[in-house]
């Protein structure tokens, strides 16, 4: 199906999953790098910035991160993975990149390792 160039008033309706045969004419399918707004309309979305590293973490693992956002004084990283023992490894650090004390106990590890879960498996 060839492309086709139409003009709309505004893309207010989003990005939706529906086929395009029923997706109304302002929503999209895919909005890659793009944010949509009522007010400003298309733009596009502001880059990231690396606030810090983390050095010690298994070269090649498979690690994931998940923000928690509860206010501007509360905000933290959660970095969890398979670390070099093969145990899931949860570390939290602060927007500032001090990290925070995170103990697991033996059942939460065994909760944690069961059925070789990856990173991958965890949804926070």
């Amino acid at each position: 199906m060839p492309n086709k160039r139409i003009t709309l008033p505004s893309l207010f309706g989003g990005v939706s999953t529906q086929a395009p045969s029923l997706r109304p004419a302002n929503q999209v399918s895919e909005a890659l790098n793009a944010d949509l707004s009522v007010r400003e309309g298309v733009s596009k979305r502001v880059g990231s910035e690396t606030a810090f590293g983390i050095d010690d973490l298994l070269s090649g693992g498979n690690y994931r991160v998940h923000a928690i956002d509860r206010d501007n004084n509360e905000q933290y990283l959660v970095v969890y993975g398979i670390n070099a023992s093969a145990d899931m490894e949860v570390r939290v650090f602060t927007k500032e990149g001090i990290e925070a004390a995170v103990t697991v106990s033996a059942a939460a590890q065994t909760y944690l390792s069961s059925y070789g879960a990856t990173a991958d498996d965890m949804r926070l």
